[in-house]
């Protein structure tokens, strides 16, 4: 369509309302909304107009400010009480310098306590002096409107920057950990992203889950608000806040006897080791570390890859024990005497292993050395050492419950 057209025509935009579920409850809390425009062949998204950088900013801000009205004013007569996300073009607040003008127009529309229910989604802010970002962002916060940072993907996940925003939601773009080059590596991506957002207080919300498989991802990988055409479409109405609870019930209460599932098989396989680890110990008591580190790497073969034997304290007492390329094992002596205890889950692991008498499974991480997906098992052996096996990566790949 002519952008011309468009803001000629402007009052004919209509604004659409996506629903967002919130995972605790499964109801709706909010609606995202996303102007359309008419045509011959029907109503069409505006999202080509708004992202197109050859459109004049004035132009965007023009058809920017009539959705707000509607939006809003829909949204404020319908009495709906969750939350309304309105999508900001962060070239035109920053060219036209409109930011009091947009606290006008939604003071105008709804008062100040209309306020408290918008949360305005910024995209593209990486593109722009951040400092400048900043103070953006806490005018608006002084209104009590909540601030959104949208489309984020393995791209632009730049951990301090969010740290330095602190944005009330970090929205992320589930479509984009399903790129076959580099799933894997975004998923790990969403792992640190699902901590740092607790960290600083941030929900995170998935986006764009158009299968069951997103809304798995989004689920496992911490996503409090989902939002997708999976799940809701978006409609000129509102919907009843529970019309996809039983279904989303069912969905997550299928990933959780999956999850379970796969957490049983690992109880179970810690179990296994644990014995096999203690009968081998048990025979061979008297042995110096490098000696029980070899023993045990033979009597796990070829489950494992690498084994070794460190005090509680962290210092490395064996050498690393390592299948070769031929399949042999081979002694490497130089991560002895080296101290671990600088790897945040070290400490805590040592003194759950002490506490319980049972070893520990980790979890799926990339090998440093191999860049091969691996986990690794961990196990007691008395007098205040740990024996530590890296499981080899074709042992992993071929349970999909340690996957």
């Amino acid at each position: 369509m002519d952008p011309l057209d468009i803001v000629m025509n402007q009052e004919k935009v209509v604004p659409f309302f996506q629903p967002i579920f919130n995972a605790e409850q499964q109801l709706i809390v909010g609606y995202e909304v996303l102007a359309h425009f008419p045509t011959k062949e029907g109503m069409v998204s505006l999202q080509p107009f708004f992202s197109d950088p050859t459109v004049p900013v004035e132009y965007k801000w023009a058809v920017t400010e009539v959705v707000y009205q509607k939006a809003c004013q829909k949204f404020k007569s319908s009495a709906q009480e969750g939350l309304l996300f309105l999508n900001v073009s962060t070239d035109v607040i920053l060219s036209l310098d409109v930011h009091e003008r947009m606290i006008e127009l939604f003071q105008e529309l709804g008062g100040d306590e209309f306020l408290q229910h918008l949360v305005l989604e910024f995209s593209t802010i990486f593109d722009y002096d951040i400092e400048n970002i900043k103070r953006l962002f806490q005018y608006f916060r002084s209104y009590n409107i909540k601030l959104a940072i949208d489309d984020v993907s393995y791209q632009n996940s730049s951990i301090n920057r969010f740290a330095f925003l602190e944005p009330e939601i970090i929205k992320v773009n589930i479509a984009v950990s399903y790129d076959q080059d580099v799933g894997h590596y975004y998923r790990e991506v969403l792992d640190t992203m699902g901590l740092f957002a607790r960290k600083i207080g941030s929900t995170l919300m998935f986006e764009g889950i158009s299968e069951l498989s997103h809304l798995h991802v989004a689920w496992r990988h911490g996503g409090s608000l989902l939002q997708g055409h999976y799940l809701q479409r978006p409609y000129e109405s509102f919907q009843t806040p529970d019309c996809q609870r039983v279904k989303l019930q069912e969905m997550i209460g299928s990933f959780i006897r999956f999850e379970q599932n796969k957490i049983r098989e690992q109880l179970t396989l810690t179990r296994e080791f644990d014995r096999r680890v203690q009968k081998v110990n048990q025979q061979k008591l008297q042995e110096d570390a490098d000696t029980l580190a070899e023993n045990l790497a033979y009597q796990f073969d070829p489950e494992v890859f690498r084994v070794y034997i460190c005090y509680s304290d962290g210092y490395q007492r064996s050498a690393n024990w390592i299948k070769n390329n031929d399949g042999k094992w081979v002694a490497d002596e130089n991560a002895k005497g080296k101290n671990w205890s600088f790897r945040p889950f070290f400490l805590k692991q040592t003194l759950q292993m002490e506490k319980h008498r049972t070893g520990i499974l980790s979890d799926l991480y990339h090998d440093i050395e191999t860049n091969e997906r691996i986990r690794t098992y961990s196990c007691p052996i008395g007098q205040g050492m740990y024996v530590y096996f890296d499981l080899a990566a074709e042992y992993v790949y071929e349970r999909d419950w340690l996957l």
